[in-house]
Parts: structure tokens; sequence; C-alpha cells
């Protein structure tokens, strides 16, 4: 599904990692970890075709109508106007236009807030919201919009230790159902779910294999 040849990746005249080759198949649930600055947001936005590779190739074969993305950064303004089903409806824009209101896009943002367990803001105003609220409306954006690929970067930033728990279970139950999950995550249980673990550092890219599948 994802696949990088010998890639340098960053930005014109500040290379941030060279020579990056990794596979991820179709099914994976690969984690991402490593130190603080060492590229792990600006590969998965290299992965999702945001930024451009510096040299080398990389493709993904998933189509962007059916790829969730939470970037590690609130997208958002915090004084955004708008309730928590709106925002999660703007990750579904191929289904339509932003805050649409087709029964497609109203069964998604159910689901998507269900299964955070955060049924009860469905209609709550995006402002109002606590920190980690927020990050859990802008998870229910993500599943919303994933249907083959879930990218997630510092999913459990802000959350607790049981929205964290529910949340693993939640993509193991995805992966299991046949979505390839890849997440940037400093968090040591999330390498515990993962069958690919993908390391960054000053040596490069290490691939090692996590839980048995």
């Amino acid at each position: 599904m994802i696949e990088l040849v010998d890639a340098t990746i960053g930005y014109p005249r500040k290379p941030v990692l060279g020579g990056v080759s990794l596979t991820i198949d179709e099914g994976d649930y690969a984690v991402i970890h490593g130190e603080n600055g060492c590229g792990k947001s600006t590969l998965l936005k290299t992965i999702l075709g945001i930024i451009k590779p510096l040299e080398g190739t990389v493709a993904c074969s998933a189509n962007p109508s059916e790829i969730g993305y939470l970037t590690q950064l609130n997208p958002l303004r915090f004084d955004f106007p708008a309730t928590c089903a709106e925002i999660i409806s703007t990750g579904l824009r191929c289904k339509g236009s932003p805050f649409s209101k087709s029964r497609e896009v109203q069964e998604a943002v159910w689901l998507s807030l269900g299964r955070m367990g955060i049924e009860d803001l469905e209609n709550a105003d995006y402002r109002q919201l606590s920190g980690g609220q927020r990050q859990r409306v802008l998870i229910s954006r993500a599943l919303a919009a994933a249907r083959t690929l879930l990218v997630l970067d510092e999913p459990t930033n802000e959350i607790d230790v049981q929205t964290t728990q529910a949340l693993f279970t939640l993509l193991d139950q995805l992966n299991q159902g046949g979505m390839t999950i890849l997440m940037v995550s400093h968090d040591a249980q999330a390498q515990a779910h993962a069958s690919k673990l993908v390391h960054l550092g000053g040596d490069g890219v290490r691939v090692e294999e996590g839980r048995p599948r």
C-alpha cells in the first residue's frame, strides 16, 4: 500500500531524513517512533503527498477519499464556531461540501462519535471543549473519513489513560477488520499493539516486526 525507495524527505534546503526505504503492506498496523525532531511527522506528510520527497520515490496506493488523517498539531483555531458534528463532517469532503447534511455524512459522523464514546458532544460548541475533548473530536474526524487507511500522528496527546486504552482497543478491532493503520506515537502501549515497528533515529530507518499477526 505504501512504498518509499531511497527517499530523501524534508523541505527545500532542509532535508530531514535521507535514504529512506520502507514498505507498509495492506493490513499492517505500523507504529513509527523515535526522538523528537527526527522526522516522524514529516514522514507521514510525505507519505500522504502533503509534501513532496526531495529525492527518491514515495507511493501510496490508497484512494485519498478513503484515508483518515489526524495531524499532531490541532489544525483548527480554538475559536472556530462549529459544533463537534460539523467539525467531524469536514473530514468527509469526498461525500459533499463541508458541513454536508446528507444521510451518508450524518451516519458516518454518528458512527465515529460512538466509536470515541462522545455521542453527548454531537451538538456541543467546539470552542467550549477541553483539550482532551477536542482531541477525541479530531480523532473522530479521522475515523469518519477512513475506509482503507487511518493515519494518526500522536493520537494520545491530551487524552486520559482510560480513553487511551479504549482507543487502542478500537484500533485493534479496525485493523482486524482490514483497516491499515499508520501511527506516530511516543506511547509505549502503541508499540505493543503494532504488527510493524518503524524506528527513526540517527542511524536512519529501522523496521522491526511487532506482535504476531
